[in-house]
């Protein structure tokens, strides 16, 4: 299937940002969303029609152990904040990214907050 990536929206203080679509997960690839910003301020927001469970794989640097994994609650939006040294490619194909698996009835937003 398609590889999907996606940018986090860049939030600033003291004005609204208007919201793009959520972007649906590949069933079979996931989604990949870009930590190449401020790592440290990126909040996902997970939503789905169906009770899904999304799967965050494992980094591949030092710190990457384990695969991480959150339920979702059918049409109930959940915000994620990752630690970025367990998560997050650091080298391959996608380097400077962060990969989620799971169903194509999930959507996902990504925002970084200002600092």
């Amino acid at each position: 299937m398609a590889v999907v990536k996606i940018t986090p929206e860049k939030l600033t203080h003291n004005t609204a940002l208007t919201l793009k679509d959520a972007t649906a997960m590949d069933a079979s690839d996931g989604i990949y969303v870009e930590y190449t910003g401020k790592d440290h301020n990126i909040v996902l927001l997970l939503e789905g029609t169906a009770a899904d469970t999304v799967t965050v794989k494992m980094g591949n640097g030092l710190q990457g152990v384990a695969d991480a994994t959150v339920s979702l609650t059918a049409n109930k939006p959940a915000a994620l904040v990752l630690e970025s040294g367990k998560f997050k490619l650091v080298s391959g194909d996608y380097k400077g990214y962060v990969h989620l698996t799971g169903a194509a009835t999930t959507k996902v937003r990504a925002f970084e907050l200002p600092a």
